[in-house]
């Protein structure tokens, strides 16, 4: 894919939701579709400041995000679905491994 976000924008590729819990429990079409999550493709270069010079993105590529679901602008390019999101949109990333001082849980 050749798509470069611009400022403080991301592409980001949709993951679907679970259909069912850890414990198999099958959940509603409404929870399902609250929250989305997807994987970070492309990032733009961060937000232009007064001065010229950039704000660095909290997220990067790779980083699987949160975020509502009635926000972004979905696209698609050869076949596969694509939302452009700016970073304001993106609730929280999600990490797995190693402790990180400003995780929650």
């Amino acid at each position: 894919m050749k798509l470069k976000p611009l400022g403080k924008r991301l592409v980001v590729e949709l993951i679907e939701p679970e259909e069912s819990t850890a414990d198999r429990l099958l959940l509603p079409g409404t929870v399902r579709e609250k929250t989305r999550r997807g994987q970070v493709l492309a990032i733009g270069p961060g937000k232009l400041k007064g001065d010229g010079s950039r704000i660095a993105m909290d997220v990067g590529r790779g980083d699987t995000v949160l975020f509502a679901s009635d926000v972004g602008i979905a696209i698609r390019i050869d076949g596969q679905k694509f939302l452009i999101l700016t970073e304001s949109e993106i609730l929280a990333t999600i990490r797995t491994g190693a402790a990180d001082p400003g995780v929650a849980l």
